[in-house]
């Protein structure tokens, strides 16, 4: 899907919402339905984007892509696995107190008490939590690949926000615990020999 930039002071997060038939929002759901036809047998529920390198746009993204299937009745999980630079907690203004590390990392900690809701759309969001680059191997564990698989009964697509694949090479261990994953390219910015 070719997704357009978004003029104005309007976060893309806040548009999906005020205007869910904008050529944005459109877009969005062209990615989704793209998705949803990738697959003949059933619709992929674990759903991975990255990039080649920062500032390509993918969190904002996840987050209004979220948005708008929420909106549209979809439950949808948004999981922060960039731990290097977590952004989902400040685009929905919840704590990073406890979040995804604090999932894989500490044995007491619930699934339920790492998740946040968001009352505008209803999108569930985990944070990444306070990472230290020690926990980095936690993003492609055993304990990740449970985790997911304890959530995809509750949820009909659970989105990735994972760091850019030339900064973090436990995404490209990651890929192989989603069913489909979304690279995404900023059109004029990001240089060819990056992207391939």
């Amino acid at each position: 899907s070719v997704v357009p930039h978004l003029p104005g002071r309007t976060p893309a997060t806040v548009h999906v919402l005020r205007q869910p038939v904008s050529a944005y929002s459109e877009a969005l759901r062209r990615l989704q339905i793209g998705l949803e036809l990738s697959e003949t047998a059933a619709s992929p529920k674990t759903v991975l984007f990255s990039s080649s390198t920062p500032a390509e746009g993918k969190s904002v993204m996840v987050a209004s892509l979220g948005r708008l299937l929420a909106s549209n009745g979809k439950r949808v999980l948004l999981i922060d696995c960039d731990w290097r630079c977590p952004r989902l907690h400040q685009t929905f203004r919840c704590s990073n107190r406890v979040g995804l590390v604090s999932v894989l990392g500490e044995k007491d900690t619930a699934l339920t008490d790492a998740i946040h809701h968001d009352s505008l759309s209803g999108v569930d969001i985990m944070p990444a939590g306070n990472w230290n680059p020690r926990q980095s191997h936690l993003i492609s564990s055993d304990r990740m690949r449970h985790m997911l698989a304890a959530l995809e009964p509750d949820y009909d697509f659970i989105l990735l926000d994972t760091p850019p694949v030339l900064v973090a090479a436990e995404v490209l261990a990651l890929s192989r615990l989603v069913n489909k994953v979304v690279f995404v390219v900023r059109w004029g910015h990001t240089r060819r020999e990056a992207v391939m």
